[in-house]
């Protein structure tokens, strides 16, 4: 299997296993700091969801932040340039989370560092997918290609992201 295809792969088994309804720790009795995040042994629905849409708005932000890093700086002409894609598609989710984090301290949620740590996380878990597809394209036309693609996949997972703030827009009307 290539370095590619095995980091699409862990990719993919990371964002199922952080978007999986899951339990925060298992097993009885003391759980450690964890426990002092909750007084269950489950986090509740809210925060889940919270978590959930910072990590896909992270994912969304750095697929579109590293295409048009990628379109901009052509690493497939110049390997030197990988590392432009990779910092400006985490740049771009963590500027979408902190962006977001703002906005919450002006009524529009409540602010809260680790939403913007989940939304980078989300950003730099695909910016070395981008990274690494694009460097390694063979032509200009298929550089250019995969970074519409992590554009355009960007847009497509920012969809649940933009449908739960057009609620709360509409909610607070």
């Amino acid at each position: 299997m290539s370095p590619g295809a095995r980091l699409a792969l862990l990719l993919a088994v990371f964002t199922c296993a952080c978007t999986a309804p899951q339990p925060l720790f298992a097993g009885t009795g003391s759980a450690g700091p964890l426990s002092a995040l909750n007084d269950s042994d489950e986090i509740d629905p809210i925060t889940r969801k919270a978590a959930r849409l910072h990590l896909l708005a992270g994912i969304s932000a750095g697929l579109v932040g590293g295409g048009i890093a990628a379109l901009a700086a052509r690493p497939w002409e110049s390997p030197r340039h990988t590392a432009t894609v990779l910092v400006w598609s985490t740049a771009g989710a963590t500027g979408a989370g902190i962006a977001k984090e703002i906005a919450d301290l002006f009524g529009f949620g409540q602010p809260s560092v680790s939403d913007v740590i989940v939304t980078g996380v989300g950003g730099f878990a695909v910016a070395g997918l981008v990274a690494g597809f694009t460097a390694n394209a063979p032509t200009d036309a298929a550089g250019t290609a995969i970074s519409a693609g992590a554009i355009a996949g960007g847009v497509l997972v920012s969809i649940p992201v933009v449908r739960e703030l057009a609620r709360r827009i509409r909610s607070t009307d």
